[in-house]
């Protein structure tokens, strides 16, 4: 799909879900890929089986961004693959929610929640979302990660050596409009090592809000918050920086 007026392959509609592999998508006059929040991408791969399904596929010379997908279907990106060389470097992440067990992986260019959207992984002990070490995530304004907010979900980064970093975008941190935070939910039970957020916080609770702790993987059920943390830059104190001691 090369050379198209708008976007080189669009999606939408709920339930639309397509297995996209071993396909160009080169020099579109938009996105290289569009798929809008309530559609996403197929949970089995071209061999039949689980993992990322969007493989071998080659992105870039697009005008806008490689990749539009909810961030739900995010896991489904292959590590192999990258998405830079576009107009906008950037995986653009709408509002959606990852009822599975997934994996946002680096590909070369930060993750970026864009303007008013929700990324929350819930759904039941399944509902597990990983961030690989060194990864980026950019959020617009009023966009948010909420983990457990209204049923079970966990958040699993273990990343000291290459903290994860979750920021605003040029436009929240040019403006001083914060992008609203993670919030850490009544259901959630999560492991975190190695994350630094910052220019979060209008949410009017802060960079990370911890509402309550379903059992978790800490000594008394709670969630670990381990090496590593920096909290700082948030709605209200743009330079304060803050640390959680080691776990015990």
């Amino acid at each position: 799909m090369q050379s198209n007026l708008n976007d080189g392959l669009y999606v939408t509609g709920a339930g639309a879900d397509p297995l996209i592999h071993d396909s160009l998508f080169v020099d579109n006059t938009d996105h290289g890929v569009y798929i809008g929040a309530g559609a996403g991408l197929s949970r089995e791969t071209a061999a039949g089986g689980s993992g990322p399904s969007f493989e071998g596929n080659f992105v870039t010379g697009n005008a806008g961004v490689g990749i539009t997908l909810p961030g739900s279907h995010a896991d489904e990106l292959a590590t192999s693959l990258s998405f830079s060389g576009n107009g906008g470097d950037v995986i653009e992440l709408l509002t959606g929610t990852l009822r599975f067990t997934g994996t946002w992986a680096q590909h070369g260019v930060p993750y970026e929640v864009a303007a008013s959207q929700t990324v929350s992984v819930e759904d039941n002990a399944f509902a597990v979302l990983t961030i690989a070490p060194g990864v980026r995530i950019n959020f617009d304004t009023s966009a948010e990660l909420k983990i457990g907010n209204g049923a079970a979900g966990q958040l699993i980064i273990d990343a000291s050596a290459d903290p994860v970093l979750m920021t605003g975008t040029e436009n929240v941190i040019n403006t001083g409009i914060e992008w609203d935070g993670v919030t850490f939910g009544l259901y959630d039970h999560d492991s975190v090592v190695g994350l630094v957020i910052e220019y979060g916080g209008a949410n009017g609770k802060g960079n990370l809000y911890v509402n309550g702790s379903a059992s978790g993987a800490g000594p008394g059920g709670e969630p670990v918050l381990g090496q590593r943390w920096d909290l700082r830059g948030g709605s209200g104190s743009r330079r304060r920086r803050f640390k959680t001691p080691k776990s015990r």
